[in-house]
């Protein structure tokens, strides 16, 4: 029997500047009906096409914790459908802390969970979407070899079949020797032919040393993986230490299976305790860093107001290269701005989860937060277009704390807030909430084809286009040809409902033909920029 969540869901707060035009429209605030008092709900938020989830680690009992799954129905409201578990938990597990999902899987963290003797090795639950429509536990993953305080789930993140989850508590390398304290590891699962999802790799740092607490946090996409260091002091060339300046490393994955280290990456302007690598998250050939420790006073004191850093893959070298460094148009010490980040082909998203002022620069509430929403243009160049805020701000809410990004939608964590979503606006200490936003700029085409609506976005482009088939089908043939016929390019997607394609070529009018293995067929127009 599938399991519903009642929640109480607005579209009644506001988000806008005076400065940029709003590329995001607020779409609603989620709030459940079981909230508790330091449920902290909104810890952790994860989106992915339909699908969504939040991680909320104070639940009763004694933070056992819960993750909520919402689904978007087919007018596009975001609807409650399920509270998340763990099989086994118990208290002070804090599962919830990190959510990550992606189509009908999602994956939970629960770093402190307990396997006697070793209190706090951790543990990850893997979730599936079953035809009826209930997401059902299908396997808790643990540590080849667990270890107290191994800390293993406090960062996870999903893309397809494979699955990251750090520990940066590890303290062995990855063939369980060289014990260093703190070095860290993350760990990789790939769901098999048959549904199974099993260990693949231990990854660690080439260069590890004792307290560099690689792996958190971790993101993975496609055949690409980074882990995040934030204790880590050299440079990538192993020279000019400075404690604590943060590195993240990329892992790719080759055509045997195998994760192999690519790249070490850290900032052109590395400093003493930036602790680069706090927050990242990678996307394509796009990787942003945050640094909530970033800038100084005068006095050379850490100030925290924070930025974020993104890095850009060359295709031809296979190397990754820091393009931008990002800041907040209002920055101000104390914002902690890069607290949580996230990144798509077109869009970045950065939190400022103490950010005290409102979207127009005033209406001072502490703590409130903020999010940033920067946007490439024709030179790829990244621009802040937005800054939003939720109408009803609170003292140390902290909205932006998390934030996750896609397609249409932005999904914002304010784990501190404590009114629910009603006008009235009752109050729980700390009960939480969570934000969406949708873009504006999305389809010029909207065809109604293969039982449902095909939308492709944004239109026009710049090189990358999103499609969304409206549901997951077996087989699409997808070709794209210019106005002269020439094909630009021609691939099958298997079992997706929404998938990227890169246009090459030269700006004009481009021709997207979708095919399903009915024969039915849609054609959809595209300009290139």
């Amino acid at each position: 029997m599938r399991v519903f969540i009642y929640l109480l869901l607005t579209t009644f707060f506001c988000a806008g500047t005076a400065l940029f035009a709003q590329e995001f429209n607020p779409f609603g605030t989620i709030t459940a009906t079981d909230r508790q008092s330091d449920a902290h709900f909104g810890q952790a938020v994860s989106i992915s096409e339909n699908y969504a989830i939040v991680g909320a680690i104070g639940t009763a009992p004694a933070n056992t914790g819960t993750a909520y799954i919402y689904e978007r129905t087919e007018n596009g409201d975001w609807v409650a459908a399920q509270a998340l578990r763990a099989s086994d938990g118990e208290n002070n597990d804090f599962f919830g802390f990190s959510v990550s999902i992606s189509e009908k899987y999602a994956v939970v963290g629960a770093y402190s969970e307990d396997a006697e003797p070793n209190d706090g090795a951790g543990a990850a639950y893997v979730f599936e979407r079953s035809r009826n429509g209930e997401w059902q536990e299908v396997i808790k993953l643990v540590a080849p070899e667990r270890e107290e305080s191994d800390m293993f789930g406090l960062s996870v993140s999903i893309s397809g079949n494979y699955i990251i989850v750090g520990a940066l508590g590890d303290d062995d390398d990855a063939n369980s020797q060289h014990e260093l304290s703190g070095a860290g590891a993350a760990y990789i699962y790939e769901r098999n032919p048959v549904g199974d999802w099993i260990y693949v790799q231990k990854l660690v740092a080439p260069d590890r040393e004792a307290e560099d607490l690689f792996g958190n946090p971790v993101s993975i996409s496609g055949n690409y993986a980074v882990v995040g260091a934030v204790g880590e002091d050299e440079d990538a060339n192993l020279r000019d230490k400075l404690e604590h300046a943060g590195s993240v490393y990329v892992f790719e994955r080759n055509a045997s299976g195998y994760w192999s280290f690519v790249q070490k990456v850290v900032p052109s302007d590395r400093g003493t305790k930036d602790l680069f690598g706090s927050t990242l998250d990678i996307s394509g050939n796009y990787l942003i860093v945050g640094t909530t420790n970033e800038t100084e006073d005068s006095s050379g004191n850490k100030d925290f107001t924070g930025s974020a850093y993104i890095f850009t893959r060359d295709d031809s070298t296979n190397r990754w290269f820091e393009t931008q460094k990002l800041k907040a148009s209002d920055g101000m010490p104390g914002d902690y701005f890069g607290i949580s980040v996230n990144i798509s082909n077109y869009y970045a998203v950065v939190g400022a989860a103490y950010e005290d002022e409102d979207a127009f620069g005033g209406n001072r509430i502490d703590g409130s937060g903020a999010a940033y929403i920067f946007k490439r243009d024709l030179n790829n160049r990244w621009s802040q277009v937005q800054k939003i805020v939720p109408n009803n701000r609170e003292y140390f809410a902290r909205f932006g704390g998390s934030t996750s990004l896609s397609g249409q939608y932005i999904l914002v964590g304010a784990l501190g807030a404590d009114k629910d979503s009603s006008s009235s606006g009752s109050s729980l200490w700390d009960a939480g909430a969570a934000y969406f936003f949708k873009t504006n700029n999305v389809l010029s085409v909207e065809e109604k084809d293969f039982n449902g609506v095909v939308q492709s976005y944004p239109n026009p482009t710049l090189d990358y286009v999103t499609v969304d088939m409206g549901k997951v089908y077996p087989e699409i043939d997808v070709e794209i040809t210019n106005v002269a016929g020439q094909r630009v390019l021609n691939t099958r997607m298997q079992n997706e409902q929404q998938f990227d394609l890169h246009l090459d070529g030269s700006p004009g009018l481009y021709f997207i033909s979708l095919r399903d293995r009915e024969g039915r067929r849609r054609v959809l127009r595209l300009l290139k920029q």
